[in-house]
């Protein structure tokens, strides 16, 4: 098995989840379509693809050419049935691929909040082993609607749409249970200027500590989660 990350800034990588698969001895490699790297031609070589976050929007194509191609590579996957897995940018990637709505969320957020898992998240497996409520690292100032036939997975008071499964094996977070310490602030150095729009509405010492206090469960979390996740596609 190998995993194809798509990456769409050079500092919003794999994270914990390169971290899992190393410690697993599974393979992976990432494209930075940034950068100028090509999508492969052929998905079905991986055994699932991981889309990853970003600054940009999904609908801002002319600025970001790739973002077409994108589009065209999640279409191909959904041709062939491969497992999927968007993160924030990557969920509204697949929501816009599969015909939803992506725009803007009515308020951004930005740090640590809690999701609410729906029904269909309790019981889908992507989720075994979680609580209901589930704190989270959140940045995003855009919102996805569910797919049609999409299954609703989480929800929460700023945005309702936090996660969603596709068919059987595609789904989207609009969340970042990826992040180490170290990319929670150099995501706030690189974004200053955003963080600092908010007001007091975010603090970066406040995000920074909870970072480093809720480090090592946040990262038991996420590994609970990538295991679901290799449960799912093999």
């Amino acid at each position: 098995m190998s995993i194809l990350f798509i990456k769409h800034i050079g500092i919003e990588g794999p994270g914990t989840f390169g971290s899992f698969l190393d410690d697993k001895g599974i393979g992976y490699e990432t494209v930075d379509v940034f950068d100028g790297a090509a999508l492969p031609e052929d998905p079905a070589k991986y055994g699932a693809i991981v889309i990853l976050g970003g600054p940009m929007n999904v609908y801002e194509e002319d600025a970001h050419p790739y973002l077409k191609d994108d589009d065209r590579f999640i279409k191909d996957c959904f041709r062939i049935g491969k497992p999927m897995l968007g993160l924030c940018l990557g969920a509204q990637l697949i929501s816009k691929a599969s015909g939803a709505k992506v725009g803007r969320n009515h308020e951004k957020e930005i740090g640590w909040f809690d999701v609410e898992l729906t029904e269909d998240g309790v019981n889908d497996p992507l989720f075994k082993g979680f609580d209901k409520t589930i704190e989270v690292f959140q940045w995003h100032g855009d919102t996805f609607d569910i797919p049609e036939n999409g299954a609703h997975l989480a929800s929460s008071p700023l945005c309702a749409n936090q996660a969603f499964r596709y068919n059987e094996n595609a789904y989207g977070l609009q969340f970042h249970l990826e992040v180490t310490n170290d990319m929670v602030v150099e995501w706030l150095d690189a974004y200053d200027d955003e963080v600092k729009s908010m007001g007091d509405k975010v603090s970066r010492e406040k995000i920074i500590e909870r970072a480093k206090e809720f480090s090592a469960e946040y990262n038991k979390q996420a590994i609970k989660f990538y295991e679901n996740f290799l449960r799912i596609i093999k």
